[in-house]
């Protein structure tokens, strides 16, 4: 486990030849094991003694490992019903429908406590603008 300059996980399978590594798009907050130990004697001084109080010991925490912490989407899919559904998805069926020359603008969003709904924010171009781009009043979007 790694991260790239953009923050983004990058997965490397070892036992394969060729050696295979793969680019999650999750943003993630990196840190080794030993890190986060240095930061909970810095900001928690029982910290230990809470471990304890779980049934936890030190040796409980593995001394060479990094811990992930995925922070969210580097890009812009959101998953519906276990489908990946990137905004690129979202243009071409508005456009097989027939209606993005209509569409000044679109996002896409889920809910994370509703995961079967997908939501679709569309911004319809107006009449006026279209007319006066026509006429050149407007340049060409």
């Amino acid at each position: 486990m790694e991260q790239d300059e953009d923050d983004i996980l990058l997965l490397t399978a070892w036992k394969h030849r060729p050696m295979i590594r793969y680019r999650t798009n999750d943003l993630v907050w990196l840190r080794s094991s030993e890190s986060i130990v240095r930061a909970l004697e810095n900001e928690c001084c029982d910290w230990l003694g809470d471990m304890r109080r779980c049934g936890l010991h030190e040796w409980n925490i593995p001394e060479i490992a990094s811990i992930a912490i995925v922070l969210g989407r580097a890009d812009d899919v959101r998953i519906v019903n276990g489908s990946n559904i990137s905004a690129e998805n979202l243009r071409q069926a508005l456009e097989v429908a027939g209606i993005l020359p209509g569409i000044q603008h679109f996002k896409h969003d889920t809910v994370n406590e509703r995961p079967n709904e997908y939501l679709i924010y569309l911004e319809l171009r107006e009449q006026r603008d279209d007319a006066a781009r026509q006429a050149g009043e407007i340049p060409p979007a």
